[in-house]
């Protein structure tokens, strides 16, 4: 099975970055947990070390986060 072009970029950007944070922010955080383990399950060896942190799009989860040095991965339509 050949891996998404898409799903290689998030991998070569963790990796070549070393964020301290990945942050899924979704419309609700089950979909964006879905989308966490689907990517844990595609490339395990980048995606299985990381903790993220799952956001809904509510107004008052963003507020006040530092994003300095952290990816933010957009699931579904957002």
């Amino acid at each position: 099975m050949e891996i998404r072009k898409d799903v290689l970029k998030i991998a070569k950007g963790i990796v070549q970055k070393k964020p301290e944070e990945i942050w899924l922010v979704s419309t609700n955080t089950l979909m964006a947990k879905r989308y966490w383990k689907s990517l844990k399950e595609i490339i395990p060896h980048v995606f299985k070390p990381m903790k993220p942190i799952f956001i809904s799009s509510r107004e008052s989860m963003i507020m006040g986060l530092n994003s300095q040095n952290t990816i933010i991965l957009k699931c579904g339509p957002w």
